[in-house]
């Protein structure tokens, strides 16, 4: 499947709001979701056997492009490994880790079992 398909930030800052929801997709499951009220956030859809998730990377402009291209990619290594990502970043609220909207805590946390 085609990946970084937003050719840039400036194409999201163009993308004005509409009255439905628009979603860019950047390929390969990551999209930028863009609400009415102007809010942009980004999102990953993955499966696990056989059902779809979907991950919150972060808010634009807080998680830029380059930033959610990096952990989406890291996301892809942990559903290749079979992890279910949505139960650590739930896991990650409840215990209000530092950068609980990234997954670069996921890897040490996979090492130790």
């Amino acid at each position: 499947m085609a990946r970084h398909l937003i050719a840039s930030d400036r194409t999201i800052l163009t993308k004005k709001p509409t009255a439905a929801t628009i979603r860019l997709s950047d390929g390969d499951g990551l999209y930028l979701l863009l609400k009415p009220n102007g809010a942009r956030w980004w999102r990953f859809d993955y499966s696990i056997g056989g059902k779809r998730k979907t991950l919150s990377i972060g808010v634009y402009p807080d998680t830029g492009l380059k930033a959610a291209r990096k952990e989406a990619t890291k996301a892809r290594e942990l559903v290749a490994m079979g992890t279910v990502l949505v139960m650590y970043a739930k896991r990650a609220r409840r215990w209000k880790l530092s950068g609980e909207a990234k997954l670069g805590w996921l890897r040490p946390v996979l090492l130790k079992r």
